[in-house]
């Protein structure tokens, strides 16, 4: 990265993560130099990752979510990273706990699976439990947690091991896309006001059947229950639109596509110009159909709603 000149840091690809899209096909989404070094240095500053961290990583890090926090982080923080194979986690899972405690790792990559196989392990094993620490856990981050099934891994998985110095607010839920990378993670916060509080929402389904968010109550049969993932990150605007046809930006109670218009996002997908502008240059439209601005935002593939300012 050195040798090339400073112009070329937003036209020289750095790398090509593939992904498919709603067809089923695979694309290779295009992250240059200068996407590369803003999006790594914004995770970095989000988890307050430092040269003292020792990081633990039970996903790919080879793409998505293990690759920006085990090898981009690594290199700009300085910590220390540690990896263990799916084929371990398969035979022994509740080997990523017993590293944990063996090397007072500080923060951790795993997903809601990983979580839930651990409990069922340390139930079956309960003289094991008794080996357990995860005091020295400060940031644990869930890659799939903007996946409704995790919430119930991450519920049981905290209250399990709460008694062995897991922290409350040490669970750290994210949402992540290959065409906008990471948009959001539930960051620690250390005020005790309950608008810093990790939260969810109980929405009914059959409002949802309908594209429209409508409060449930709890244990309702007709609910669906969603975990908080956090705020977008620094330097980030999102917006949610319409599914079908035009761009148009979603009510506030409306279900839509998650955008997103950040100098992190990547600009298109490698050699198919016409695919990239319908999801990488997006401008919204406003309730008369005219677009609200020039700034072009990049579709998530993820679905979400804004909620109503507290």
């Amino acid at each position: 990265m050195n040798d090339l000149p400073r112009s070329s840091y937003d036209t020289t690809p750095a790398y090509i993560e593939y992904t498919s899209v709603k067809d089923g096909s695979i694309v290779g989404v295009t992250i240059n130099y200068e996407q590369l070094f803003v999006h790594t240095q914004t995770l970095v500053n989000a988890c307050k990752y430092s040269s003292t961290d020792i990081c633990l990583c039970c996903v790919d890090y080879k793409r998505q979510i293990g690759l920006w926090h085990t090898i981009h982080a690594n290199i700009v923080s300085g910590m220390q990273v540690m990896f263990i194979p799916t084929s371990i986690l398969k035979s022994q899972p509740s080997s990523w706990l017993l590293s944990i405690t063996k090397y007072h790792i500080t923060t951790a990559i795993v997903r809601s699976r990983d979580m839930h196989w651990a409990v069922l392990a340390i139930r079956e094993l309960s003289n094991l439990s008794l080996t357990i620490n995860l005091s020295s856990l400060r940031l644990l981050l869930i890659s799939d947690g903007s996946n409704p099934w995790s919430l119930t891994a991450v519920d049981t998985f905290l209250s399990t091991f709460v008694s062995r110095g897991l922290r409350s607010d040490c669970c750290c839920p994210c949402s992540y896309s290959s065409e906008t990378l990471t948009l959001s993670i539930r960051r620690q916060y250390h005020s005790s006001s309950s608008t810093h509080q990790s939260g969810r929402g109980i929405l009914s389904m059959h409002a949802l059947s309908y594209g429209v968010v409508r409060v449930d109550q709890d244990n309702s049969l007709t609910s669906l229950t969603i975990q908080d993932v956090g705020h977008v990150l620094p330097g980030a605007i999102i917006g949610i639109v319409k599914i079908d046809g035009p761009p148009l930006l979603c009510q506030t109670d409306e279900i839509g596509e998650v955008i997103i218009s950040s100098k992190a996002t990547p600009n298109g997908y490698w050699a198919l110009p016409g695919l990239s502008t319908n999801t990488f240059k997006v401008i919204p439209l406003g309730s008369d159909e005219r677009p609200i601005g020039t700034q072009e935002f990049v579709r998530s593939g993820l679905l979400g709603f804004l909620g109503p300012v507290s």
